[in-house]
């Protein structure tokens, strides 16, 4: 009986360890695939689901352009106006978490929303222009969320924005620019 107790114990450390060990390795895959590409714009996924593509992503962003290059202001109570960090170009860095969710059953498009309040902007809109964020990597394919160009507002009662109609691929859909 203790001869069996005993190898039941080892093949459950085992078991537990090579668990261990497995998840480890995922994340390091992780972690290197994000040291060996370079991409200004990621979508950095944390407390996900791969499988579905639930979960949390931290996003960073390069969009925006100067005042001067405002080809596309936004017309805001009757004005045009230009917003900082927003819209077409790469002249800022804008980061936020954000929770990923399907937008319909069974739909491979997805709706993500803002978890923490003035991230992107202290505005209470946000042009978004269409960008394709890196992921990581799934085996020997990249994953991308690719995200389309729209305006969006803060919702007055959680202050979070909503973006929707994103899609995951396994090449950039969009250039970036």
């Amino acid at each position: 009986m203790k001869k069996n107790f005993s190898l039941l114990f080892l093949i459950l450390v085992f078991v537990f360890s090579c668990n261990k060990n497995e998840n480890k390795f995922l994340a390091q895959e992780i972690q290197e695939s994000f040291e060996q590409v370079k991409y200004e714009n990621v979508a950095i996924p944390f407390n996900t689901n791969t499988k579905s593509y639930y979960g949390s992503y931290e996003w960073t962003v390069r969009v925006g352009h100067s005042a001067t290059n405002c080809s596309g202001c936004i017309y805001i109570e009757g004005m045009l106006r230009h917003v900082d960090c927003t819209g077409e170009g790469s002249a800022c860095s804008v980061e936020a978490k954000v929770y990923i969710s399907s937008s319909q059953a069974k739909s491979n498009f997805y709706t993500a929303i803002t978890e923490n309040e003035y991230e992107l902007t202290v505005e209470d809109i946000f042009l978004m222009p269409n960008r394709s964020l890196y992921v990581g990597m799934d085996g020997n394919k990249e994953i991308w969320l690719n995200v389309p160009e729209q305006l969006v507002t803060r919702d007055q009662i959680s202050e979070q924005f909503e973006f929707e109609g994103l899609f995951f691929t396994d090449e950039p859909v969009f250039e970036n620019e």
